[in-house]
């Protein structure tokens, strides 16, 4: 067990990480690399890193690695999909992984939602789908919030995703059998 004691010149929690094992705190701006401009690279893909970028982007590789499920939120324009497509092309990510992306829209329904899963996703055995062995599938979904409720406020996308979450499958429509969802996680910007 690490005992750590916090430095007292820190405002925040927020503003510092544990650099080692021998428990030893790093302001998060110490992580930020320089930027360097590359007038061939399309003015969209330049990201400019700062504590935040990086803070958020540790924290998806530490959940990533611990198979857990990440949903990033925050206000429109704070760069959540930016940070989540520059986590997902991380070269140990990458390496890793099967990643494929899903963009949310107003007009989205479950069943195309589930038909690309089961498009991308290899059939390991007859009701379970998932990455090929030995490699992690990461679903990354963008612009979460915009599929339109239905008449009475149901939204099948979400339903979808949350059973995925919790009983870590979907349901076969035309053989009414649940098909097991193995070795994926999803990674949300709302």
């Amino acid at each position: 067990m690490i005992s750590v004691s916090f430095p007292r010149d820190i405002k925040s929690v927020f503003d510092v990480v544990v650099k080692d094992q021998n428990g030893q705190w790093e302001r998060w701006y110490v992580r930020v690399s320089e930027f360097k401009y590359n007038p061939k690279q399309p003015y969209e893909e330049i990201i400019v890193q700062t504590e935040d970028t990086v803070a958020t982007t540790t924290m998806l590789d530490i959940l990533n690695k611990a198979k857990a499920n990440i949903l990033v939120t925050g206000t429109i324009g704070t760069g959540k999909t930016i940070v989540g497509n520059n986590f997902l092309h991380i070269s140990t990510v990458q390496d890793k992984s099967l990643i494929f992306q899903i963009k949310f829209s107003a007009q989205s329904k479950a069943k195309g939602i589930q038909e690309v899963l089961e498009g991308r996703l290899a059939h390991r055995r007859s009701k379970q789908i998932g990455p090929p062995v030995g490699i992690q599938g990461i679903v990354f979904i963008d612009d979460m919030k915009t599929p339109t409720p239905e008449i009475y406020f149901a939204q099948p996308p979400f339903g979808l995703i949350r059973q995925c979450d919790t009983q870590f499958g979907v349901y076969d429509h035309k053989k009414l059998t649940f098909i097991h969802l193995t070795g994926t996680v999803f990674v949300a910007a709302q």
